[in-house]
């Protein structure tokens, strides 16, 4: 297949599967605020702002790497997917820590302890399912993270009409992530291993210290992007009233959820781009142009319809 039409191909797979994800999600945001008080809304909204801020440690850019490597050296697949996974396993325990010692430090009660422990599991078990996503983005076969996508979000939707059904409250909601995130992980392996290869993890020391070597400083630059994205609402948690945080993240959800386009462009095409960087650099110099435009042709409509239909956006949701 021609690289042109792989990366349209890649691109309308992943923008499909995130396109499903975000009328998922915002169903899934509109149900969860008409549940919830707002004050327990609020407090929803800050535990999914510091479990959602302190994942990006798990990860620290290695997801990047592993892609890139795979992309170049399918051969090397096992070696680098073993590495990243195990690297991943110990940055999560970091990850864990960091968060519990951070809800304990900025709330008074024990109300949001077991929502947050459950959340913390469920987000890691997340990120730690990416590292299937890396496969299929290496291999160029992102159909597989679209199904991956659908599965997920009509996993976690259903989950979260079982929670209202039920009446399980705050916990139970946490508790629908970790229900659609496991399944993600699983079923994950099993696309891994059915038309990939049979993951083996093998401890290797020098070659996970190397991807964290090559991967710290995008790392540290995913860390501080993803701050800025959700410590406004946590500045709020401790500034302002519960209420408050949850009338604001209910809109600023939606922002979020909406950025999936430019993302799943570029995920489409770091995989060749990772290969064209050996070669030469007019072809590397062409592609970044072109993607760019495309998304800002992409972009910028959409920019500007959700700000002129933002009220009717708001009273529906």
């Amino acid at each position: 297949m021609k690289t042109g039409s792989r990366i349209i191909k890649n691109s309308f797979s992943l923008i499909g599967g995130h396109g499903y994800g975000t009328m998922i999600n915002l169903i899934a945001t509109a149900i969860i605020a008409r549940y919830l008080p707002l004050k327990v809304f609020g407090d929803y909204g800050y535990i999914l702002a510091i479990c959602m801020t302190f994942s990006v440690v798990t990860d620290m850019g290695t997801n990047q790497i592993m892609i890139r490597e795979i992309a170049r050296d399918k051969n090397r697949t096992q070696e680098i997917f073993s590495a990243g996974f195990l690297l991943n396993v110990l940055l999560s325990f970091l990850t864990a820590s960091l968060i519990v010692v951070v809800v304990h430090l900025t709330t008074k009660g024990q109300h949001l302890t077991n929502p947050t422990y459950i959340l913390t599991i469920a987000v890691l078990i997340y990120m730690l399912g990416d590292n299937f996503d890396i496969v299929f983005k290496a291999y160029e076969r992102m159909k597989y993270n679209a199904y991956l996508k659908v599965i997920e979000e009509t996993t976690f939707i259903a989950g979260i009409i079982t929670v209202v059904v039920l009446d399980l409250g705050l916990s139970g909601i946490c508790s629908a992530y970790l229900f659609a995130y496991t399944i993600r992980f699983i079923t994950g392996y099993l696309f891994t291993s059915s038309y990939f290869f049979k993951p083996r993890l093998k401890w290797d020391l020098p070659a996970m210290k190397w991807i964290l070597r090559e991967s710290f400083p995008i790392g540290m630059s995913r860390i501080f992007r993803k701050t800025t994205f959700r410590i406004d609402t946590i500045l709020l948690k401790l500034f302002r009233t519960r209420e408050e945080v949850g009338v604001f993240h209910g809109v600023y959800r939606i922002i979020i959820i909406a950025m999936f386009i430019p993302r799943d462009i570029t995920d489409s095409l770091f995989p060749i781009m990772s290969r064209y960087a050996d070669g030469p650099k007019e072809s590397l110099n062409a592609l970044f142009e072109k993607s760019f435009k495309i998304i800002l042709i992409l972009t910028l409509p959409l920019i500007f319809t959700v700000y002129m239909a933002s009220g009717w956006i708001i009273t529906l949701i």
